[in-house]
């Protein structure tokens, strides 16, 4: 089971209630605030693609801390290869289909 809140309040909870489950804080943006969150809590980290386009270097900052990074939702190419560039693990589309 992999539980995705945009409410931190719930990710804590079910964390006290599994310990074990995975866990992932969805945001439409990247912030230290919310990346410190994670690493209190364990979460991985997933956000909204096209927003973190403004600031690839937010991506790289979850990898520096040890997190794993998703986002949604990719339907361009574009998006999708800055995504695979800068080491997004999940990938959340409607339509993309690799050329």
């Amino acid at each position: 089971v992999i539980l995705i809140s945009f409410h931190k309040d719930v990710l804590r909870e079910f964390r006290n209630l599994s310990p074990d489950m995975e866990l992932w804080y969805l945001m439409h943006t990247i912030t230290n605030e919310k990346l410190q969150e994670c690493i209190e809590n364990g979460n991985g980290v997933a956000f909204e693609a096209k927003l973190a386009l403004r600031d690839l270097d937010a991506i790289q900052n979850i990898h520096n801390n040890n997190l794993t990074a998703a986002c949604w939702t990719v339907d361009t190419p574009e998006v999708l290869n800055a995504m695979l560039e800068h080491g997004v693990k999940y990938i959340t589309t409607n339509a993309i289909i690799p050329e």
